[in-house]
This record gives C-alpha cells, sequence and structure tokens, in this order.
C-alpha cells in the first residue's frame, strides 16, 4: 500500500513539474513512481500504470528524451486492455514520429484513430475530389462572420468533439508552413490525458503531419472540421478549423479574397479566448493568406507574438515552428542578415536540445543561403551543435523522404541564391526539376506560401537568359511570370508592386523599348524602397545599373 502511495505522490509531482516546464524533474519523479508500482502492475494496478507511463512519455518527448519516449510507448501499447486504452498513447506517439521526421507513419496512427471514432478519408485521394471538397465549403462559408459562427450552437456530441479535436491538431503539425515538426506541448497532452475529447484533437493533429506526408488530405481534413461545426455545432476546434480552411482556400481555389476574410474571423475569434495563447501558438503558421495580403513585414512580427505565445503555455514544437516561420519572414523582408544568422544559430541549440529534426532541415535551409549570401559564419561551433547540411544536400534529404515541404523551402532558397548570384541557368534546372517532380504529385495547380518569390525569381532568370541567349522559350516563361504578378498585384500592391515592376522593366528591356524600361526600373526601386524590400532594392538598383552600362549610360549606370 506504502508503495502504491508514494507511486501516486510520484504522479501528482510530475504533474506539477511539467506544469512549470520542469521536464527533466517531472521525468525523474514518474521513473521513480514507475519504479514503485507492483511487479504485475499491468494487472494489478493498471490504470496508475497506465497514467505513469503517459506522463512519464509526455515529460520524456518534452525533455528530448528520445529513447525514454520510444521505450515506455512500446509498454503501453503492448499491455494496454483496449484501443481507447490505448488512444492517448497513439496520439503522442503520432507526435513522436513527427519530431523523428517520420510523416507518413504518424499520418497513418493518427487515420486509424480517426476511423475508431466513424471519420473515414481516402487513402487515394485525387486533384478533382479535393476541389469539390474546396468548392462546396466555398459556398458554405461564402457570407460567413465571426457572429454568424458565434450563433452556432455549442458542439455537444462527444464523438464529433473528439474528431474535430484529432483532425485540428494534425492540421496544427504543419509547418504550412506549416510545419516543421511535431506540436505537443504539455497543456495540450495533458488535456488528451484527463478528458476524453480525443477526436478534434486527431483533427488538426493529422492536418499539420500531411502537409509533409499527403498534403492531399489536408484541404479534405479543413473542410470536415467545418461541416462537422455546421452539422454539430461550435467548439473551441472550429477555431482552428476556419484558420485552416483560410489556407486551404489559398491553395486551392482562386478566391484569395475570402480566405482573407475567413483568416481575420478566425483571428478576432482567437483574441480574448479563454486559450488565446494556445490557439495564437497552434495557428501562426496560418500566415500564407496574410503574407499574401497584408504587407510581408508584418509576418516578423506575427510569427513573434505566435513563438512568445507558445513559450506562455510550454508549447515547445510550435514555438519551434513559429521560429522557423520568423526566420522565413525575416529573411525575405529584413536587410540584417548577419542578426538572422546569428539567431539561427541560436535556434540550432533548442533544435538540438529538443531533436526535431523536420523543423531543423528546414531551418538549415535558411541558414545555408544566408551564408551563402553574407558568409562568415562560424562553422566550428555549428559543426559542435549539430550535423549541419547544405542546401544541395538537404534537397537530397527531401526527395528521399518524398518531403514536398523541406523540399519546397530549398528550392526557393536555392534559387534565391543563384538569383543575387546571377547564376541564372542554374535556376532554370532547379525549376525544370521541381516542375517535373511536382508533375508526378496529386498537387498540381496548389499554391504555397512562398510560390510568388519562385514566380519572380524564375521570371527574373528567364528574361535575362532570353535576352542572353535569343531563345524563345525563356521570353514565354517570362511573359508568364509577369502575368503572374500582374494577378498578385491585386491582392496587394504593398508586396507585389516592387516585383512586377522589376519583371515588366526586364521585359521592356528584352523588347527594346527602352523608356519604358528605365521607368520600370525605377518604379520598382521606388517601390521596394517605400515598401522596405531592401534586399530587392539592391536587386533592381543592380539590374538597372546594368541596364544602362549596357545601354552606353555606364556614369550613370556605375554608381547603381
Amino acid at each position: 500500500m506504502e508503495r502504491a502511495l508514494f507511486a501516486r505522490l510520484n504522479l501528482t509531482a510530475g504533474k506539477h513539474s511539467i506544469a512549470a516546464s520542469s521536464y527533466e524533474q517531472a521525468r525523474g519523479y514518474l521513473e521513480a513512481g514507475i519504479s514503485l508500482l507492483h511487479a504485475k502492475a499491468w494487472v494489478k494496478q493498471y490504470p496508475l500504470c497506465l497514467e505513469l507511463h503517459e506522463m512519464s512519455v509526455v515529460a520524456s518527448y518534452m525533455g528530448g528524451n528520445v529513447e525514454t519516449v520510444s521505450s515506455r510507448l512500446d509498454v503501453i501499447l503492448s499491455n494496454a486492455k483496449s484501443f481507447d486504452d490505448a488512444i492517448n498513447s497513439r496520439v503522442l506517439r503520432s507526435k513522436f514520429l513527427v519530431s523523428q521526421a517520420q510523416y507518413a507513419e504518424s499520418t497513418n496512427e493518427l487515420l486509424g484513430i480517426l476511423s475508431h471514432f466513424g471519420e473515414e478519408f481516402p487513402k487515394d485521394a485525387c486533384l478533382a475530389h479535393v476541389k469539390s471538397e474546396i468548392k462546396a465549403t466555398q459556398l458554405m462559408l461564402k457570407d460567413v462572420t465571426k457572429e454568424s459562427i458565434l450563433d452556432l450552437p455549442t458542439m455537444t456530441d462527444v464523438r464529433k468533439m473528439n474528431a474535430m479535436k484529432l483532425m485540428g491538431r494534425e492540421l496544427v503539425l504543419l509547418p504550412l508552413g506549416h510545419s516543421g515538426g511535431g506540436t505537443v506541448d504539455y497543456v495540450l497532452c495533458y488535456l488528451i490525458l484527463m478528458c476524453t475529447h480525443i477526436t478534434p484533437f486527431c483533427f488538426s493533429v493529422l492536418i499539420a503531419q500531411c502537409n509533409y506526408s499527403s498534403p492531399i488530405l489536408v484541404p479534405l481534413l479543413c473542410c470536415r472540421l467545418m461541416k462537422l461545426t455546421y452539422e454539430f455545432g461550435f467548439c473551441e476546434d472550429t477555431i482552428s478549423g476556419l484558420a485552416f480552411v483560410s489556407h486551404a482556400l489559398f491553395q486551392y481555389s482562386d478566391d484569395v479574397l475570402l480566405a482573407a476574410r475567413i483568416c481575420r474571423i478566425a483571428e478576432s475569434l482567437i483574441s480574448g479566448n479563454v486559450c488565446e495563447h494556445s490557439l495564437r501558438a497552434k495557428l501562426t503558421q496560418m500566415s500564407s493568406v496574410k503574407s499574401a495580403t497584408e504587407p510581408f513585414q508584418v509576418t516578423v512580427d506575427h510569427c513573434l507574438n505566435g513563438y512568445k505565445s507558445a513559450k506562455i503555455v510550454g508549447d515547445i514544437d510550435n514555438a519551434k515552428l513559429c521560429g522557423l516561420l520568423y526566420c522565413i519572414s525575416y529573411f525575405f523582408s529584413v536587410p540584417d542578415l548577419k542578426g538572422l544568422q546569428q539567431y539561427i544559430v541560436r535556434f540550432f541549440e533548442q533544435m538540438a536540445k529538443h531533436k526535431r529534426l523536420g523543423v531543423l532541415h528546414s531551418v538549415m535551409s535558411y541558414f545555408d543561403a544566408v551564408t551563402a549570401l553574407i558568409g562568415n559564419e562560424d562553422s566550428c561551433s555549428i559543426d559542435a551543435i549539430i550535423e549541419r547540411k547544405t542546401n544541395p544536400e538537404l534537397y537530397q534529404i527531401a526527395e528521399q523522404i518524398q518531403n514536398s515541404y523541406l523540399l519546397h523551402h530549398v528550392i526557393i532558397n536555392m534559387m534565391n541564391v543563384y538569383c543575387y548570384r546571377r547564376e541564372y541557368i542554374l535556376i532554370a534546372d532547379l525549376v525544370e526539376k521541381y516542375e517535373r517532380m511536382h508533375a508526378g504529385t496529386k498537387n498540381v495547380g496548389t499554391k504555397r506560401i512562398l510560390d510568388f518569390f519562385f514566380v519572380f525569381f524564375e521570371g527574373i532568370s528567364a528574361l535575362c537568359l532570353a535576352r542572353d541567349t535569343k531563345q524563345k522559350k525563356w521570353r514565354q516563361v517570362g511573359e508568364k511570370s509577369v502575368k503572374t504578378m500582374s494577378q498578385l498585384v491585386e491582392y496587394s500592391v504593398w508586396n507585389f508592386e516592387n516585383k512586377l515592376s522589376l519583371l515588366q522593366a526586364e521585359l521592356y528591356y528584352l523588347n527594346h523599348r527602352h523608356a519604358m524600361a528605365e521607368l520600370k526600373y525605377q518604379a520598382s526601386i521606388t517601390s521596394a524602397y517605400n515598401h522596405r524590400f531592401f534586399h530587392e532594392e539592391a536587386m533592381a538598383r543592380e539590374l538597372y545599373g546594368i541596364y544602362l552600362v549596357e545601354n552606353k549610360m555606364a556614369v550613370r549606370g556605375i554608381p547603381q
């Protein structure tokens, strides 16, 4: 009896330590509690034994003790008396698998749990199916307002609430952004372990992970979340559903304005919510619509606020994911690349401690790009922390594990570096590889958060190659980029005006319309400066200078 009492006391102490973010101390209490159990605890002390092992997994995961996580999960899953008793551990295992970049395995785990709750999804979904679901969701939400959402009845069906929670949580793991690696915080895990609302949780978890292993499932999960909301009522995961749907609409439809409106509704529902910090930490990654329709620099503060919220609630994984998004927005909009390089070095230390491979690889890609542009990395200190990879090496990794999210970032970063170095033929080779691989997936015709940079770099390189080689194919690519960027300007003059002007300048130069070319070069420089895209201002000045020198105006061109 005394040993059982002390085991319970250690369980309580472990929970308190986790709540205080003292994960190593918590693991000590919980492991001590496990050691006090009966030799046949899984028979004689089943509930206590199960909870001690589950909480040990949580503490070990949060503290980065990979070996303990794996061994304890194996013990639980081999001794659980029923599927329901194993659900918590299956969810935790799915998150652990994500942190180790085993996305397909994690997705299959969670799809199995959702199936148990009556929510089935096709294993071989096609783009036509996705667009059909997106169209139906567009019609359902075309007149949505914050008030209409709040006027919905409260969801009371426990099984549907469980489905909502799980689907929403799966969505959260992406790194759309999202994402980087897994998303597990103590508050989340504790709620899983202490209540029965697992199904909505599975939806949230699943959406994020699918961005790595099966992106085509993401919009289906988003749409199902909103369908359940309208059929069974409002719950906290409705807010997640709105945020995710805004992202899905941005990716799979042309209704960017509706996507932006839904995104704003989700943000307004987060503000003042009792779970505001937890929601903001989870949903910061849904910033693709914001990045396209609001000044891009806003995302720097947006990601920083998400990071702070994640730290407040002890959400380590979303803190890392928000850190990655901060790197991305900083890289493309803040001139201090040296400061970013130093930030990433500190970030590597956190990644090494918590062993989040998904986020780590994505951050490596940005570090490699920054270093290629400015040099001066302290490789000795970095290599002592992690096994650093270059972007070509990361490209191979992404291909091997079929991680489209990582590949997207690697391609954009390599194009960025090649564009500033004016190695345009290398960009053309990258684009050809990327499009060939993308054509073999189910995601043809979708948009990603950084696609507008892809269009910009591809267009600049193609127009310069068209001028140098006189080949018609490069002209066609350049003209297509101008057309696409013209459409993007309709969403945000701030973000895209300078890029469009520079593409137009290069096209006018190619067509020997020199007066218009000069006007557009100057317009691009002015717009980039006014809208604080300082890297792109530098590019515009350099290309304008080249234009002037090549057209016998060296006196004006050299200062550029």
